[in-house]
């Protein structure tokens, strides 16, 4: 079954990739723009739709959540991480760690624990992990200047 999924979505992502392949080339075409301008967004788009598959394969690994796929996903989810962070990817960062913590109560330990494990391994991060706090089972963002917010959140929960 995943794997039937899988080939598919391999599929459409090759029908995407020769569909951007063919813009960029009348782009270039229209434009005139230079190769190496052009390698540049070609590679964004590469990193894009590597970004895409990583994304669908982690959703479907949350949908059937088994015990042996944990590992599978933490390798994975650190791969992202990282790929974002050279991407300095931060909106996606966190619209992710979003998802991940709006899960069933049961995982959302765990899945915290990976996520706090992925913020700890780089120093740019760490200083967002310390600005990131749970509010009423949801992740915040709040800034260092903006401390005292926390507060009247912490009461309602």
């Amino acid at each position: 079954m995943m794997m039937k999924m899988m080939m598919k979505m391999k599929m459409k992502m090759m029908m995407m990739m020769t569909m951007m392949m063919m813009m960029m080339m009348l782009m270039m075409m229209k434009m005139k723009i230079k190769m190496k301008k052009m390698m540049m967004m070609m590679k964004m788009m590469m990193m894009m739709m590597m970004m895409m598959m990583m994304m669908m394969m982690l959703m479907m690994m949350m949908m059937r959540r088994r015990r042996r796929r944990r590992r599978r996903m933490n390798t994975m989810m650190k791969m992202m991480m990282k790929t974002m962070m050279k991407m300095k990817m931060m909106k996606t960062m966190m619209m992710m760690m979003m998802m991940m913590i709006n899960q069933p109560k049961g995982q959302k330990g765990a899945v915290l624990n990976d996520i706090s494990d992925i913020f700890s391994e780089t120093q740019k991060i760490q200083e967002i992990s310390t600005n990131l706090k749970i509010c009423n089972g949801y992740l915040a963002f709040i800034p260092e200047e903006n401390r005292e917010i926390e507060k009247p959140l912490r009461k309602k929960s």
